[in-house]
């Protein structure tokens, strides 16, 4: 991504395949990579419901023609089952290098109700958006960061997928089944 310098983040969800928000591919040029030495072409698949003025429905996929390999730093997040809910004021955690950072940022944020969030977009919020940042301001995802990972933290110490970072909100990975049909189960 040298032409665009850094465009949007995504979160490795199997040893092919990424997961980010659909906005981000807009541009397809955008989605060429590389990872370390070897180039990779990433195919990626929108949802075909996504809807670029309501953002509803902003995930993509994307599988890489070059499976990577886990190591101790190196390893997927789980996708948590479609009936999975994660819980009003549970800490999870955004990360990203947003536009400005040289190193990987983290900010932990709490799960926000529906109800709430709503109220602080104007009934923006459909049924597929989850919200989660800190009321009363100071730590949020930043600009550049759309596409990354809000996971958190499981009583049986795993990182699940909660959602993906898409504007000021966050879309939940309600969408498991999709990902395991558009992966053949290889995630």
């Amino acid at each position: 991504m040298a032409r665009y310098g850094h465009v949007c983040g995504a979160t490795l969800v199997g040893r092919r395949w990424l997961i980010s928000a659909a906005h981000c591919f807009q541009d397809s040029d955008a989605i060429k990579n590389q990872w370390g030495s070897q180039p990779t072409n990433p195919k990626n698949l929108i949802h075909p419901k996504y809807d670029q003025f309501t953002s509803d429905y902003d995930i993509a996929l994307l599988e890489l023609n070059v499976p990577l390999f886990f190591n101790d730093l190196v390893q997927p997040v789980c996708i948590p089952a479609p009936s999975h809910s994660f819980t009003t004021g549970t800490s999870c955690y955004v990360t990203g290098w947003g536009e400005l950072a040289s190193r990987l940022q983290e900010a932990s944020v709490k799960i926000i109700s529906r109800n709430m969030c709503n109220k602080l977009y104007d009934d923006a919020v459909t049924p597929r958006m989850l919200c989660a940042g800190n009321l009363q301001g100071g730590v949020d995802a930043c600009q550049g960061d759309s596409g990354g990972p809000l996971v958190c933290l499981d009583r049986g110490r795993r990182w699940f997928l909660a959602g993906i970072v898409s504007w000021e909100r966050v879309v939940p990975v309600k969408f498991s089944d999709w990902i395991h049909q558009q992966t053949k189960g290889q995630v």
